[in-house]
């Protein structure tokens, strides 16, 4: 079960996140599919589509707490990829208006290995219970020209 202060959670795929000088997010090209040339053939293959993330979290403002964030990969046969992690304590975020909730935004730049065609899951995750997900195609660069 997610933890009781959280009041929202957010996945989003794209291009590129920009971060502003006021330290705003700017998400571009926001994106859902993804071509390869082919699949793996071999163990020692691999092929990655590379994508961004923005993931958002509110909690209630009068939480201390530290969580830990991550990130999972679900495939078409339903098996799972872990991707990378971070730890935040809410008490140590400078906040800038003291009343409202508590905001962490993750960005990453991933690499995230394909080995299957279909429809696939990017799980955002706090304390290891998912809170937000969504999906993303990965097609053979052959289905473009059909």
């Amino acid at each position: 079960m997610p933890p009781a202060s959280l009041i929202s959670a957010q996945l989003i795929l794209c291009e590129k996140v920009l971060v502003e000088k006021d330290n705003v997010h700017s998400v571009v090209r926001k994106v859902d599919l993804f071509y390869v040339s082919a699949l793996p053939s071999g163990q020692d293959d691999q092929v990655l589509a590379k994508m961004s993330v923005l993931a958002s979290a509110r909690f209630q403002n009068m939480d201390n707490s530290e969580y830990n964030l991550s990130f999972g990969v679900l495939y078409p046969n339903g098996q799972r990829a872990s991707l990378p992690s971070q730890t935040v304590k809410l008490k140590d975020l400078d906040l800038k208006f003291k009343d409202l909730p508590k905001g962490v935004d993750v960005t990453l730049e991933l690499a995230v290995p394909v080995n299957q065609i279909g429809m696939h899951w990017m799980q955002f995750l706090v304390d290891d219970e998912e809170v937000a997900r969504t999906w993303f195609w990965i097609l053979s660069r052959d289905s473009e020209r059909d």
